[in-house]
């Protein structure tokens, strides 16, 4: 099911838009802290990409560790982000037209269809889910030199987005701490705290 972005803000709060944020910025940043020259140099496109996302999810797991309204939930390997029983967020790379960096696999082209029958996704249904799911994409758009990066939120709607919110840098909520994590294998350096040093565009193109 759609949702507005009028109603899709109201739950995708200041608070929830500054910790996505976070996420896409602080596994940017990771990449060019964490890879060496010669690394980044020899690695595909497709290498950097799992990186970041990897890095995105292991963010994720920290800054929405605390927040009741908000639920992280395993799939294949994978994790998504369910707002509040409404919304339901994947983390990627978005390409220049806004769009996700996928392979057209079934279950990418249902999520994007926004398609959830029974017989797909089953395992993310909860007794108490309700049917009125939206799925999103909370990703990140990089700048022509590959070296600075945007963050969006898209509604995917087929091939096409049905909306798209840009997210702001604002500054990271104090709660957000770092954790031990039980479930994943850490990353090589210990979360904190950061202010993106990143090249921010707050349009969408």
């Amino acid at each position: 099911m759609l949702i507005r972005v009028d109603e899709a803000k109201k739950i995708i709060t200041p608070e929830i838009a500054a910790r996505l944020a976070y996420c896409c910025a602080s596994a940017f940043r990771d990449w060019f802290e964490e890879v060496s020259d010669k690394g980044r140099a020899v690695s595909s496109s497709r290498t950097k990409a799992s990186f970041i996302n990897d890095h995105m999810v292991h963010y994720a797991k920290t800054a929405f560790t605390n927040l009741t309204e908000a639920k992280l939930i395993p799939k294949y390997g994978r994790y998504q982000l369910l707002l509040k029983g409404r919304l339901l967020f994947k983390m990627k790379k978005l390409n220049h037209n806004l769009r996700p960096s996928n392979i057209p696999t079934k279950t990418v082209i249902n999520f994007n269809a926004q398609l959830m029958p029974p017989k797909y996704d089953t395992q993310l249904r909860f007794s108490n889910m309700p049917d009125d799911i939206t799925h999103l994409i909370a990703g990140y758009k990089e700048d022509s030199l590959k070296t600075g990066m945007s963050a969006f939120i898209i509604c995917p709607d087929g091939k096409r987005n049905h909306w798209i919110l840009p997210l702001d840098f604002t500054p990271l909520p104090s709660e957000v701490k770092s954790t031990t994590l039980t479930d994943s294998e850490p990353p090589s350096k210990p979360i904190k705290r950061i202010k993106p040093k990143v090249k921010v565009r707050n349009d969408s193109r």
